[in-house]
């Protein structure tokens, strides 16, 4: 390891001030081969390359403006379909509210008007209302439902996820895909987001909107551009932390929420914080997930250099002997500016 030091700086006053800088993810992606990988969640979502296919790019413009139309012999009553509506788009835009840097619109106002002229739609998206029974679809700026349906509002909020960017995470014949826990785009018996539904839609927001949000994000090794990672999704204390390929898609096992009052690092897929092993203090010492418990081994600052310090030790966290590739381990060791110690946001 490189043993020249830092002069020492000012901790960074803002997370979005150090992190900010990093890149952005793309609007489209697939998931890659990380052993337990879920390959259709939220998470690695499939989500729309057509903005009109997320709805986070007009929440902040003003109401989302939806056309029901019902199809002959249809016979559940619009008022029914209209509260459903409103309130799954409610459920999606509240979700990452309190991340946002605006205040954005919950608001619903449905409208089949066009402009005279040319047929231009002057809504969002279509609500198409299909007698009996059938398979609730949603694909391009429409969404296909049917009255037949006995959890209509619980099909809604599923398939209004797909508005707001996220994949299906179910397995056809029932369950969830594996390391998937239970949420609205798994199946559509929940009728109130889950914490990944959440968690998913903050960062696709994130990504739609960076220069209005300002929540947890996950966070990339300059020398190597990859991210942060909790092994397989691991969940479990002493699980491995390791680099891995920044998803496109907002991947909650590489989602990381700073509080600057306690200064932990929190695994938004875990609730469970960043800590240094055994509480080590020497070079080299691994870093791994463990329940919060607001040690100084799991507490953390952020400087303006790019760094970020363990508390206990003054010592910086970094890709070990300056790793680039996927699984390369996450160590501490003394602050000497390489690009292996150098942090953004992705």
């Amino acid at each position: 390891m490189i043993a020249k030091t830092l002069s020492k700086l000012t901790p960074v006053l803002s997370v979005a001030a150090l992190l900010g800088a990093g890149c952005q993810g793309q609007v489209s992606g697939t998931a890659g081969d990380e052993p337990g990988l879920r390959t259709a969640a939220y998470s690695v979502a499939p989500w729309a390359a057509n903005p009109v296919e997320n709805l986070y790019s007009l929440v902040d413009d003003g109401p989302v403006r939806i056309c029901i139309e019902m199809a002959p012999g249809a016979t559940i009553a619009r008022s029914t379909v209209e509260n459903d509506l409103a309130w799954a788009t409610w459920e999606w835009v509240n979700a990452v509210q309190p991340n946002s840097t605006a205040s954005l619109h919950a608001d619903v106002v449905f409208t089949c008007d066009r402009l005279v002229a040319d047929y231009v739609p002057l809504f969002d998206m279509t609500v198409i209302v299909y007698p009996g029974p059938g398979r609730a679809w949603a694909h391009g700026d429409v969404m296909d439902l049917y009255d037949g349906e006995p959890q209509l509002y619980e099909t809604v909020l599923h398939e209004m996820g797909h508005f707001f960017g996220l994949g299906d995470t179910y397995i056809e014949g029932g369950g969830c895909q594996p390391n998937q826990p239970p949420s609205v785009m798994c199946n559509a018996t929940f009728n109130t987001l889950q914490p990944d539904d959440v968690s998913g839609a903050r960062q696709a927001f994130r990504v739609i909107n960076p220069s209005l949000y300002f929540g947890p994000v996950p966070i990339a090794a300059e020398g190597s551009g990859r991210c942060i990672d909790a092994s397989a999704f691991g969940t479990a204390d002493g699980t491995y932390i390791q680099l891995w390929d920044c998803w496109p898609g907002p991947l909650s096992n590489q989602v990381w929420d700073y509080n600057w009052e306690t200064k932990l690092l929190v695994g938004e897929h875990s609730g469970k914080c960043l800590d240094v092993a055994w509480s080590g203090t020497e070079n080299g010492s691994a870093v791994w997930l463990w329940g919060c418990h607001g040690g100084p081994n799991q507490q953390w600052e952020y400087w303006t250099d790019g760094t970020i310090r363990s508390v206990a030790s003054g010592k910086c966290l970094e890709v070990a002997g300056f790793g680039t590739e996927n699984g390369s381990a996450i160590q501490i060791w003394d602050c000497h500016g390489g690009s292996n110690q150098i942090w953004h946001g992705h």
